[in-house]
């Protein structure tokens, strides 16, 4: 029974190899862009932490500002 279900599901895949493309494009852009949301909210967070620490020296050069 499985086998008869993958055979049949590569045969319709292979078909339309347009619309594979497509799909297998648009579902690796997808994936890229939620993988990339997800490491600048990361990343973003886990600089605000580190901003707001206690042991952070704020170093200014005299006559500059």
């Amino acid at each position: 029974m499985l086998l008869k279900l993958t055979t049949l599901v590569v045969k319709n895949m292979l078909r339309s190899k347009t619309r594979l493309m497509a799909t297998a494009g648009g579902c690796a852009v997808a994936t890229f862009v939620v993988c990339f949301f997800l490491a600048a909210n990361h990343s973003l967070s886990s600089m605000l932490d580190k901003a707001g620490a206690s042991n952070n020296l704020v170093v200014r050069q005299k006559d500059r500002y």
